[in-house]
């Protein structure tokens, strides 16, 4: 049950970054590279193929702001806060609220995809609406992060002390997101079952019930 809970969650997340990855320079090498030799007129540039995410040691951080907008969803953050920054026009004596309602909406316009998708397999209202819910209490997560760092910033002069309390903050933030997340991410995202629908010549699990 612990596995399942809290391990499949974190698996099935690097299977899909694996895939995707993979997926990317495969295409990107026989587009760019194997072309490039066979055919140079119709090869593309290297530039066209830009990396899909950013460096995992902003897993270090455990800033979900840096976790999940810099390193997973890189090429994705800045359309999504363009275009949620181009609906929620800014005033003067807004500035904060501006930016709480920019970082919500630009979740919910992603987590809109990401439950239109756990829909589309588990034809489950309540599937779709805890996916909202998880992108939203993310997007929350990410506010009570940012606000603990001015308010520790406010408190503590000590740069390297401001750091130290800060990261442990964000640690405990994040562990407390994931914790309570996490299992609602393996029982309505339904990408367990999207992986597992995938056909594989072998599998490194087990078919017994009894491990799972």
């Amino acid at each position: 049950m612990l596995v399942r809970e809290y391990l499949v969650g974190p698996l099935c997340w690097l299977a899909a970054y694996s895939f995707i990855d993979g997926l990317h320079a495969l295409i990107a090498l026989v587009d760019v590279g194997v072309l490039r030799i066979v055919w140079p007129h119709a090869a593309s540039e290297p530039w066209m193929y830009p990396p899909l995410f950013r460096s995992g040691l902003y897993m270090l951080t455990c800033r979900l702001r840096d976790i999940w907008g810099k390193m997973w969803h890189d090429l994705c953050r800045r359309p999504l806060l363009a275009v949620s920054s181009l609906i929620l026009t800014p005033t003067k004596h807004s500035s904060v609220l501006h930016k709480l309602a920019v970082l919500v909406l630009s979740f919910v316009v992603s987590g809109s995809v990401h439950a239109a998708g756990a829909y589309a397999v588990s034809q489950d209202v309540i599937a779709a609406s805890m996916m909202m819910v998880f992108f939203l209490v993310m997007a929350l997560c990410i506010a009570l992060q940012q606000l603990v760092e001015v308010a520790v910033a406010s408190v503590i002069s000590a740069r390297y002390v401001r750091g130290v309390v800060t990261w442990c903050a964000d640690a405990v933030v994040l562990l407390a997101w994931a914790y309570y997340t996490c299992p609602w991410f393996i029982a309505w995202s339904m990408m367990p079952e999207a992986i597992v629908s995938i056909s594989m010549p072998f599998s490194l699990w087990s078919s017994d019930p009894a491990i799972s």
